[in-house]
């Protein structure tokens, strides 16, 4: 059992109190703590000993030598507690180094901490993976154990895996990751999807098995490829994969896929508009949705998109052929001030037969009509 502050042959420094009591406070707006509150043997509390190392790591940033030393004397103190029987006391101590770990900059303590990414415990595992983050590359030794937190069971730790994974940047922490993207369990897929996008460029080798994802049958792993794709850049080769989606038999795939289009412009919007000849209703409409989140950066093609405010009715399959229309006219509306001399043509859907076109084209006209006012306005 831990007996006392100090480690043999480090002075223990003779400090009247302890201030601070959790991570990420200020020494003037914490309490204070005397020399036997915060004492680390196991006669005290677990909640003692959990406040002691915030209290000793507050401190020591905080340059109050008289509270709990320098840095090192309060890291050597708090290393104790990582191997603390309470889970809360180990899960404070490798927060508290990793919050101080800058004053540090020793790889010991990245040795120390890494081994409590195997804890019992889920939220010591999800301190454990947010102190080595903070450690910058001196974590980097031990981040496919990080990476092997994005198939933990508990969504709180997978959460944190994927934060430090973008914290620490690491080539290594990106090779491992993409082997959870094969994971049999969606919620793993998707937390190895979203250290990708946390990772950023760092991470862009594997961009085109991200985007295979978007065909996933879980909605939740689709949804984080979506997120995850602007994260990456401006990476040609994923959009061009995005742009082979779009004529996907399965709306579940072609939906995802037109969103994620949104993060991109020229000249991936003149390949999407390309598709607007497609003879399938159904992706007319998905390619007019990607364009719709494109915006602007598509506007060049609002010509293109006016000509589909007249697909006609025609027999079979009608309820895609007015939702072409409708869907038409809210990616004009996107357009900006370029779509503003179709709005005769616009105009000409009020007096549609379907009720959902009209209703898109009222909502529609009233958006460019605030544009075009804006716009006289801003030329006076």
């Amino acid at each position: 059992p831990l007996s006392s502050w100090a480690l043999p042959g480090v002075p223990d420094e003779n400090s009247p109190r302890v201030a601070g009591s959790h991570f990420g406070g200020t020494s003037t707006a914490l309490p204070v703590f005397s020399k036997d509150q915060a004492d680390l043997s196991v006669h005290a509390g677990p909640r003692n000993r959990s406040e002691a190392a915030f209290a000793l790591s507050s401190a020591a940033l905080h340059g109050n030598s008289d509270a709990g030393g320098s840095p090192l004397h309060a890291a050597i103190k708090i290393s104790f507690l990582l191997k603390d029987f309470d889970p809360v006391v180990r899960e404070s101590a490798a927060r508290s180094l990793g919050q101080m770990y800058a004053a540090l900059q020793n790889q010991r303590y990245a040795a120390l901490v890494a081994p409590l990414l195997r804890d019992p415990h889920g939220a010591t595992r999800a301190a454990a993976a947010w102190a080595l983050a903070q450690m910058g590359q001196d974590g980097w030794p031990y981040v496919v154990g990080v990476a092997s937190l994005l198939k933990d069971s508990e969504a709180e730790v997978r959460q944190a895996a994927v934060l430090a994974l973008g914290e620490l940047r690491c080539p290594q922490g990106a090779d491992q990751a993409a082997v959870y993207l094969r994971h049999p369990l969606p919620e793993v897929r998707a937390a190895a999807i979203a250290a990708f996008g946390e990772m950023g460029m760092a991470s862009a080798a594997h961009v085109p098995l991200v985007v295979e994802l978007l065909q996933d049958r879980a909605p939740e792993v689709r949804a984080a490829v979506v997120e995850a794709l602007p994260r990456f850049g401006p990476d040609e080769g994923a959009a061009y994969i995005l742009v082979g989606l779009l004529v996907h038999a399965e709306p579940e795939v072609r939906d995802p896929a037109a969103k994620a289009l949104g993060a991109f412009g020229e000249p991936i919007a003149t390949e999407v508009a390309g598709l607007l000849a497609h003879r399938s209703a159904a992706i007319r409409i998905s390619v007019l949705a990607a364009l719709g989140h494109m915006g602007e950066a598509a506007s060049q093609h609002a010509a293109v998109i006016a000509d589909e405010l007249e697909y006609p009715c025609g027999p079979g399959a009608r309820e895609d052929r007015w939702r072409v229309r409708a869907t038409a006219a809210r990616t004009l509306a996107q357009m900006g001030v370029v779509a503003l001399p179709h709005m005769p043509r616009l105009a000409m859907l009020l007096k549609d037969r379907e009720p959902g076109v009209r209703a898109s084209a009222i909502t529609s006209l009233t958006t460019m009509l605030v544009r075009a006012r804006a716009s006289q306005a801003a030329r006076m």
